[in-house]
């Protein structure tokens, strides 16, 4: 079944649901597993992901949203709540360890007060966002289990999706491999290049005084094509070879670039292209597999949503 035929179904399901005598009027969903376990989706889990919506849209805090999004938005939600009954029936258990992992890897990455200031912004608290890693782990290790596991490409499906792939995709723009250097202020950017027309290493200039993330490899860039970079890195295919760049601002400070070598713009063979195919049809089969899994486990389970508790989040 297709997301298209579950989200028809789910619309026809709300419609039908008046008579279903779920007690508590906080509730907007009852689930029913085949072991007969019992879950819940409620007023204020779905309320809370409406609002961060409404957020997300520039929307009034009271604004009413489209019935599509909210149905696709419970649609989601009673999908978590089934994935995370099927992980229990099935006796898979989230990682705490990773959960733990992961917060941490947010603070580190932003920085304990910012960290916190995203908390508010998207009305989490840590513990929510601990136990949302803690679910997602389970649900992954069910799909990668149940779901995942049998996907397979074969040799002979690469070669075909190669000739059905439309000559523009077979393509490549033209690249240039480059290195950078990054200062802060055009004060700096003049004493760099001072110190290249003088004969100074590029690389080591870069090393010493850049402030880009590639800094540590001489500012190398590597291969970059053209149109797939900020606009900044244009300036690569306006330079000889060889031939540092004059100051070139940005958002991110002042740029010299350098290019080492170029190519132009031609067509890929099979060879140059197997591996990408292969990823490509990997990743779409991943996806139809996930989705067939998600629909069947979502067909098992009995699904009942009252509907006047629902037209009331709208």
């Amino acid at each position: 079944m297709t997301r298209a035929h579950v989200f028809t179904a789910l619309i026809a399901l709300v419609t039908a649901c008046d008579r279903l005598s779920i007690r508590d009027r906080n509730t907007i969903v009852e689930i029913t597993g085949p072991s007969q376990a019992v879950d819940t989706v409620e007023r204020d889990e779905l309320e809370l992901a409406l609002a961060r919506i409404r957020k997300e849209r520039g929307d009034r805090a009271d604004a009413k949203l489209p019935e599509r999004v909210v149905l696709a938005v419970l649609l989601r939600h009673i999908e978590h709540h089934v994935l995370l009954m099927e992980a229990a029936r099935l006796g898979i258990k989230g990682s705490t360890t990773s959960a733990d992992r992961g917060v941490l890897g947010m603070k580190e990455e932003r920085g304990d007060r910012a960290f916190a200031s995203a908390l508010i912004a998207g009305h989490y608290t840590e513990s929510e966002v601990r136990e949302g890693l803690v679910e997602g782990s389970a649900i992954a290790q069910l799909l990668t289990t149940h779901a995942h596991a049998s996907v397979r490409v074969e040799d002979h499906e690469i070669p075909a999706a190669y000739e059905k792939l439309p000559a523009d995709q077979k393509l490549r723009n033209e690249r240039a491999r480059a290195r950078h250097i990054v200062v802060r202020t055009r004060e700096e950017g003049n004493l760099i290049l001072e110190k290249l027309k003088k004969g100074a290493s590029f690389a080591q200039l870069a090393r010493a005084h850049s402030i880009a993330p590639e800094a540590a490899s001489g500012g190398d860039l590597g291969w970059i094509e053209r149109g797939t970079m900020p606009a900044v890195f244009e300036e690569c295919f306006k330079l000889s070879i060889g031939t540092p760049s004059p100051l070139v601002p940005s958002e991110y400070g002042f740029h010299v670039f350098l290019v080492e070598a170029r190519e132009g713009a031609r067509a890929l063979s099979f060879d140059e292209l197997k591996d990408r195919l292969a990823r490509d049809l990997w990743t779409q089969k991943l996806d139809l597999a996930e989705r067939a899994y998600v629909d069947g486990v979502r067909d098992r389970y009995l699904v009942e949503i009252r509907q006047a508790a629902l037209h009331s989040l709208r």
